[in-house]
């Protein structure tokens, strides 16, 4: 099962591939416009709309358009919000005929759960299963840690639980736990488009039907 640690990861690959996208296609489309080439019917898949969907548009707080990790930090810091109601919102904004945003190509509801969502990643389609995602989202520690780490026997350890204890008594809000990974996937992209960047073409050289013994040369060929 697919759950969010896999759509964060997955989020990082959306990047990586934009990089490249930016890196290789784009560059040289511009270098060949400003040459006076031709590139009439020369084309490729941008994943753009793939990251603004799950991260949103860029822009300020007001004009932005919120993806489904900003929906989900929404529903952390909701009363009453389950798995279910987060996956409600995302399907009434995101889902083709959406009820209460424009719909979304490369997201759809799933026919298996109510708790759970397919998106079409540059890659291909991934269904998500979102039971938990809630509780892995808002950054609290799980239920019984403060009472352990209280009865340690270790000063140090002790003195953490009890500061833990004082904040959770304080009614501090939520926190996303996916914000800072979004935050620190957002200044190593920043970092990657301005470095000198090289890539590594991987050829898969045996086919996933059979036991991975035989070099498959049909497919080797396709990838070349």
């Amino acid at each position: 099962q697919n759950s969010l640690e896999q759509l964060l990861i997955n989020l990082s690959n959306e990047h990586l591939q934009q990089a490249f996208n930016r890196h290789v296609f784009k560059a040289e489309l511009r270098d060949c416009l400003s040459e006076g080439i031709a590139t009439d019917g020369i084309s490729f898949t941008d994943n753009q709309d793939c990251l603004e969907l799950i991260g949103g548009t860029d822009g300020s707080a007001r004009e932005r358009d919120p993806g489904i990790l900003d929906l989900l930090d929404e529903e952390v810091a909701m009363p009453r919000a389950t798995d279910k109601t987060f996956v409600a919102k995302a399907v009434a904004r995101f889902a083709q005929h959406a009820s209460k945003g424009p719909g979304h190509e490369r997201f759809s509801r799933s026919k298996f759960s109510e708790a759970s969502f397919e998106l079409r990643h540059f890659a291909g389609k991934v269904r998500y299963t979102c039971e938990g995602w809630l509780r892995k989202n808002a950054g609290r520690p799980p239920a019984g840690a403060v009472q352990l780490v209280q009865r340690s026997q270790l000063q140090l350890v002790r003195q953490l639980g009890q500061s833990l204890e004082r904040k959770g008594r304080l009614g501090r809000a939520a926190r996303s736990a996916s914000r800072p990974f979004r935050v620190s996937l957002q200044a190593l992209m920043e970092r990657i488009s301005t470095s000198d960047v090289h890539f590594i073409r991987c050829v898969k050289a045996v086919s996933s039907q059979d036991d991975g013994s035989r070099f498959a040369a049909p497919g080797v060929v396709e990838q070349l």
